[in-house]
This record gives C-alpha cells, sequence and structure tokens, in this order.
C-alpha cells in the first residue's frame, strides 16, 4: 500500500512538472499583418512608380472590414498617392494597397523613406503592421571625358568609367608630378572619393568629395594623409 502511494505521489511531481516546462500553446489567436516589412526601390530622375503591396489575417473575415491606413516618413505628400483606408472582403484574408511615388526633386543623396502603418480591427492582434518603403534616385552620370587642371600644376587629366554604376577614375591629381589615379562616385551631382592608388599600392589614405557643376565643370576637394588635406582640384571639361 505504502509502496502504491508512493508512486501517485511521484506521477503527480512528474505531471506538474511537465506542465510548468510546456504550456500548453494558445488557441484561436487572430493576427494581422503586411506581407513583408521593407521594400527598396531606386526611381530614375522624373520617373512614376506604380505597385502594390499585400495585407493579410490568419483567416477569412466574416464581413467586409476597413482597415486604417497612417503614413509617415520623409517623402513629401505631393511624391506619393497612398490611400486612407483598404477593404479586405468578406470570406476572404487579404487586402491590396496600391501605392504610387513620383520622383520629383526626391533627396538624390541620401534618399526617402515612406512608412505605411496599419491598424488591426478589433479582436486582431497585430503582426508586421508597418512597412518602410525606401526610394533612392538614380541619375546617370556624363562626367567621362577629357580635363584640364586650372589650378596646381595645370595637367591634363580624364575621367573615365570604373566598375560598376556612376564610379569613374581619375586619372590623376593636380599636385603630385606622377599620375596617381583615384576613383570617385558620382550620385546626381554630388562626387565622392571612392579610393586611390596611393591607398592601394602605399597604404596611404585618402579621402574628398565634390561637385559636378552645371556648366560640366567638376570641382572636387581632395585629401592624401600626410601630403596634402583638402586640396580643391578644378576640372575643367574640354
Amino acid at each position: 500500500m505504502k509502496n502504491k502511494i508512493l508512486y501517485l505521489l511521484t506521477f503527480a511531481l512528474i505531471t506538474t512538472f511537465i506542465g510548468c516546462d510546456e504550456p500548453a500553446e494558445p488557441t484561436g489567436i487572430e493576427f494581422i499583418t503586411f506581407q513583408e516589412s521593407s521594400k527598396s526601390f531606386v526611381l530614375d530622375q522624373g520617373s512614376t512608380l506604380e505597385t502594390e503591396f499585400k495585407i493579410y489575417t490568419a483567416t477569412n473575415v466574416g464581413s467586409d472590414t476597413t482597415l486604417d491606413l497612417t503614413v509617415t516618413g520623409s517623402l513629401d505628400a505631393s511624391n506619393y498617392t497612398v490611400p486612407a483606408t483598404v477593404t479586405m472582403l468578406a470570406n476572404t484574408n487579404e487586402a491590396t494597397v496600391s501605392v504610387k511615388i513620383i520622383e520629383n526633386n526626391l533627396d538624390p543623396i541620401n534618399g526617402e523613406t515612406l512608412s505605411i502603418s496599419v491598424g488591426g480591427p478589433d479582436g486582431f492582434y497585430t503582426g508586421v503592421t508597418t512597412l518602410d518603403i525606401i526610394v533612392n534616385v538614380f541619375c546617370p552620370s556624363q562626367i567621362a571625358g577629357t580635363y584640364i587642371y586650372d589650378n596646381g600644376n595645370g595637367k591634363p587629366a580624364t575621367i573615365s568609367a570604373g566598375s560598376g554604376i556612376n564610379n569613374f577614375i581619375v586619372s590623376g591629381d593636380n599636385y603630385f608630378g606622377t599620375d596617381y589615379p583615384f576613383y570617385i562616385n558620382d550620385q546626381c551631382g554630388s562626387i565622392s572619393v571612392t579610393g586611390s592608388y596611393v591607398n592601394d599600392n602605399f597604404g596611404i589614405p585618402a579621402s574628398g568629395s565634390g561637385t559636378v557643376m552645371d556648366n560640366g565643370d567638376v570641382v572636387i576637394t581632395y585629401t592624401v594623409d600626410g601630403y596634402f588635406a583638402d586640396r580643391t582640384m578644378t576640372l575643367i571639361k574640354q
């Protein structure tokens, strides 16, 4: 009899510990979520993007359900069209958000953001309820060609296409007598120095930035550590 009682007590303790470690999974939870949390686009200057995004619920809704949308971000209201609400039809579990974005003087350097949030109807838990849209601008660069430095040593130079979009190689600077190429990127007229021969071959860091002028000339402020700092180099387009 004592053995039987001991067995029952042991079984009860084991059952209790199992119950604590492995709670029952909840059932019947409804949720609403965007299909994805983020999306990136690159727009040509002056172009228009029209696209769609899906919102899903875990199960079909019993009647037509209105979903409220809220828009935030750096994109100006004149540059996008997003509805204030979308309707999920009865006996379905998805709704479609149509988005229109117009490239009209968007920030070409830092890009723009557009965040769309959806509110959960009564009785729904929320999953991914904010969709972040990142918009960048593509400006085809026309800076490849021949130039002459109008300052420094006044020598001729070339800007030629490098590897990748809007990446270029400047044949040399206006300081060293020997041509040590350096590498630049042109993003809608804003120049950044991305590397150099003296860094790759001698380990000397180089950096800089610049601007493409309206007349096609290129002005770059260039630094090579230990030799010169913030040196202005003006390349006159030939």
